[in-house]
């Protein structure tokens, strides 16, 4: 049964986000001169929680999801244009680029803010893949286009993933304009018959877990630390 496997995924996603960004974290002062040690990541309850109602709207949407009408009133609605561009918002050599794209303006323009962000998603964009991929192959759910590993839209995730990312970095002028784009990402998936709602909703789930995760590292690696060390106190803050 499809929903079997889709069950095992859901819990599979619960222990797959977490593990899935390398273990050096926030960075924590140690001495005087801004020597530091890794942290380890702490993924946020908002993050469980996208897990766990995704997985119940999954499940949900399975028992009355018709993928044909769905692509049929997305054809012929005002969205059908809108939905074409979140289909290229959501592409993974979209993400790929933009990410090396803002971490390289960055480099060279000296930005910390820009080379931050890009660096930030990329990694989202690595751990979103190395969560949807596994899961893709293990559900093997057949497509409404008859082609394969429809469970769950890999676009989709990370156009949510990278949501958080851009929010926490650029604010709401960014971050709204980046939730918008992944809604359409996800509308763009159905009508383009590439995937069943239920895909989009659980790829939604997974990319906005990754991106919280992410984004609660950007925000926290700006935060003042303080430390106790054998030579005394230090308080760093980065700007």
């Amino acid at each position: 049964m499809i929903w079997t496997r889709i069950s095992k995924v859901a819990l599979a996603a619960c222990l797959l986000v977490p593990s899935a960004f390398p273990r050096p974290g926030v960075a924590t002062p140690i001495d005087a001169r801004g020597m530091q040690a890794p942290r380890g990541i702490h993924v946020p309850r908002g993050a469980w929680m996208a897990l766990v109602v995704g997985g119940v709207l999954a499940r949900e949407s399975l028992r009355r999801e018709n993928a044909a009408d769905a692509a049929y009133v997305l054809d012929r609605s005002p969205l059908d244009g809108p939905a074409d561009v979140g289909n290229v918002w959501g592409d993974g050599l979209t993400v790929a680029a933009g990410s090396a794209g803002l971490f390289g303006l960055g480099a060279l323009a000296r930005d910390h803010s820009l080379r931050d962000a890009g660096r930030d998603l990329g990694t989202a964009f690595l751990a979103t893949s190395a969560v949807v991929l596994p899961m893709k192959r293990f559900v093997d759910r057949t497509r409404p286009n008859g082609a394969r590993y429809s469970f769950p839209s890999g676009h989709t995730a990370l156009a949510f993933a990278m949501a958080p990312v851009l929010s926490a970095h650029f604010g709401p002028r960014i971050g709204v304009p980046a939730y918008a784009l992944a809604g359409l990402t996800a509308l763009g998936r159905m009508e383009e018959r590439k995937h069943y709602l239920s895909d989009v909703l659980f790829g939604s789930a997974v990319g906005l877990a990754v991106g919280m995760t992410v984004a609660r590292r950007a925000s926290s690696r700006h935060a003042p630390e303080f430390a106790l060390t054998g030579r005394g106190a230090a308080i760093t803050a980065r700007f």
